[in-house]
């Protein structure tokens, strides 16, 4: 008998000397407080780690308080938060700011422009996959009429275009009369 309970003692206290604490807590946007769905999040030591959810929302298991973890995400800044309890879980990143010159590229011929890559990509004997993107306005004298757009991928090779694929497209026309 002494042994049975001695046994279960011992159990009860090695199962509590390895318990773990949940932290959790949700991921804001510092400039607008909207949640950061699939922040990666992980203890500093990297031992341990999780992913928020899609409204932002994580959940991590820590042995002790208390605990850094590190918040990243591809938009948002790398952040380290270190927590003393379980109760304090809300944390707020910032957003990368990286400005971008803006370019525009106005064809006469846009044909063309088409034709010297497509000569360019056959001379090799290579097979190339090439993906694309074409945005057309068309304009009657000041106001815009129609829009295309269309993402597409072609696969060249020595022969010349062995397959073309619009992968999405979009097409809009204004009609008479609209405002």
């Amino acid at each position: 008998m002494k042994k049975t309970v001695l046994f279960i003692l011992a159990f009860f206290c090695i199962t509590f000397s390895f318990a773990q604490t949940r932290l959790e807590g949700i991921v804001t946007d510092a400039s607008n407080q909207s949640p950061i769905p699939y922040v990666s999040i992980s203890t500093a030591d990297g031992k341990a780690g999780s992913v928020s959810n899609s409204d932002g929302h994580f959940l991590i298991a820590v042995n002790t308080f208390p605990v850094t973890l590190v918040f990243s995400h591809v938009n948002f800044g790398k952040t380290e938060v270190t927590f003393s309890n379980a109760s304090q879980g809300n944390v707020t990143l910032k957003p990368l700011s990286i400005e971008l010159p803006e370019v525009n590229i106005n064809a006469s011929d846009p044909v063309l422009i088409v034709s010297k890559v497509y000569d360019k990509l056959t001379k090799s004997n290579s097979k190339v996959i090439a993906n694309g993107f074409y945005r057309q306005w068309t304009r009657n004298d000041d106001i815009y009429s129609e829009f295309i757009e269309s993402f597409y991928t072609t696969r060249i090779g020595a022969t010349g275009v062995e397959q073309a694929m619009i992968t999405q497209g979009r097409y809009a026309r204004k009609l008479k009369g609209e405002g």
